[in-house]
């Protein structure tokens, strides 16, 4: 088995370790869950939400970020309504979405998408 290990920075500014470790957990921001690996990119859902408000009454509405494995953003998809979890399915070019507090499952075409991610 081969193990690849990379670090990637997403903004210009790293945290300080320090103070999140000084940070109540339910006051830590929960930044990404869920994710995704495929041949060309990875993907992740970025929550960017307070442990505690996430956990309860949820007030931002997540976004799938795609990254190739250079870790460079190649797609950010902003989503209408909450999510948990993600999938694609390449062969019929959709978009699964599952949250699991509310047990929605949304179904979209981003074929659009796709095609413009093969054309880089």
């Amino acid at each position: 088995m081969i193990h690849l290990r990379k670090q990637f920075v997403w903004k210009k500014k790293l945290d300080d370790l320090s103070l999140i470790e000084k940070t109540d957990w339910d006051d830590r921001i929960l930044k990404f869950s869920d994710l995704r690996v495929y041949d060309d990119f990875f993907g992740v859902v970025y929550i960017n939400e307070k442990e505690k408000i996430y956990e309860t009454s949820r007030k931002n509405l997540p976004s799938i970020l795609l990254f190739n494995w250079n870790g460079d953003p190649i797609a950010k998809l902003k989503l209408q309504n909450y999510i948990s979890s993600f999938d694609i399915d390449f062969t019929q070019s959709e978009l699964y979405t599952f949250d699991i507090q509310s047990d929605e499952f949304f179904k979209y075409d981003i074929s659009d998408i796709l095609d413009e991610l093969n054309t880089k």
